[in-house]
């Protein structure tokens, strides 16, 4: 949801074809002395592959999986709010006569309480940035959500301030825009449809590696762009579950099918949504390896199948380790949203 949309299908399928522009190709990783006798991989079998794709094993070093389940969950579940596309005036204008909106709310008790003049609805509106009616459809705050969801206690009711009433709506309207700026590592490409862009990436054993690091390993949440297309559609995962298991004619293919579960931001019916609106993503992959003595493999690359080579995530992105101790620097893009404003307003407004 934050993203441009304005190249043709048949421009994104070149591109998915001939991405890579000034990539380094990769090469086959050495075969582990310790493989089972007669499961050589040839290098004609892999597919293209671009070190600087590969930054998710840079990182974590090889990986090793086991056929049978997968399960990861973190004690983080996210709450669902809305996306806030730029092309919508709800931030800064309710439509409806008499009724404030969030930012307005702000402003509001930021004169009334404070004594302290902001003009965070007017920069709002006159900041083509941030407001602009002929916006993408899909350009909007999904990324912002989707951390504020992770990172911050989830408003459930509402609270009056100096006889100002901030609804649910309001307060994670508050919530998400001062996470419009914060900074998390990355991993896979940023699909922009253009000569470097590689569409298969992230890559599927990239993508396994650092799922199971995360979620399975540290019971750890992430963010995730969903699909591999121009628009982004960040979503907070907090939950796994898939199975692997061996191809009955080569022993060197694992098939792999997975299920992350995010919350939804796609609340627009009921913007005082309370709780987890359940999103879920499926994926199927092949995991590439050598079966080693120990009955592990050790895998030399991936590739999405069946209907996640056109519908798989596009990028991955990992939260600081102390991401619920506070520790996250955030801001918003409208410099008249004060963080120890909203901080004042979010401390009286109950919370889980």
């Amino acid at each position: 949801m934050e993203k441009r949309l304005a190249f043709a299908l048949s421009l994104v399928l070149l591109t998915a074809c001939n991405g890579g522009g000034g990539l380094t190709p990769a090469a086959l990783p050495p075969a582990p002395s310790n493989r089972l006798p007669g499961t050589e991989i040839p290098a004609s079998r892999v597919p293209p592959r671009y070190r600087e794709l590969l930054q998710v094993s840079q990182a974590y070093g090889k990986l090793i999986v086991r056929p049978g389940e997968i399960w990861g969950a973190s004690s983080v579940e996210p709450w669902s709010g809305y996306w806030y596309p730029r092309r919508q005036r709800t931030l800064f204008d309710s439509g409806v006569p008499g009724t404030l909106a969030p930012l307005q709310k702000y402003d509001l008790f930021a004169k009334t309480a404070l004594g302290v003049e902001t003009h965070a609805a007017n920069y709002e509106e006159h900041s083509p940035t941030l407001y602009d009616p002929w916006a993408p459809a899909a350009d909007g705050l999904c990324h912002a959500w989707a951390a504020a969801s992770l990172l911050e206690r989830e408003p459930i009711g509402p609270v009056t301030l100096s006889g100002i009433t901030f609804e649910v709506q309001d307060l994670k309207a508050l919530l998400t825009k001062v996470y419009e700026q914060k900074k998390f590592v990355q991993y896979g490409q940023r699909f922009e449809a253009d000569a470097t862009s590689v569409y298969g990436d992230i890559y599927a054993d990239q993508f396994h590696q650092f799922m199971i690091e995360q979620l399975v390993n540290r019971s750890k949440p992430f963010v995730m762009d969903r699909d591999p297309g121009i628009a982004v559609w960040n979503t907070p995962v907090w939950r796994v579950s898939g199975h692997i298991e061996v191809d009955p004619n080569d022993r060197t293919l694992l098939h792999v099918s997975l299920m992350a579960e995010s919350a939804s931001p796609f609340v627009e019916d009921d913007l005082n949504f309370v709780g987890s609106k359940p999103q879920l993503n499926e994926y199927t992959y092949d995991l590439v390896g050598y079966p080693l003595v120990d009955g592990s493999y050790e895998i030399a690359f991936g590739e999405w199948t069946g209907a996640s080579v056109n519908y798989h995530p596009d990028f991955v992105q990992e939260l600081p380790d102390q991401f619920q101790q506070g520790g996250v620097a955030h801001s918003s893009e409208n410099p008249e949203i004060k963080q120890e404003i909203v901080d004042q307003i979010l401390s009286k407004a109950p919370r889980r």
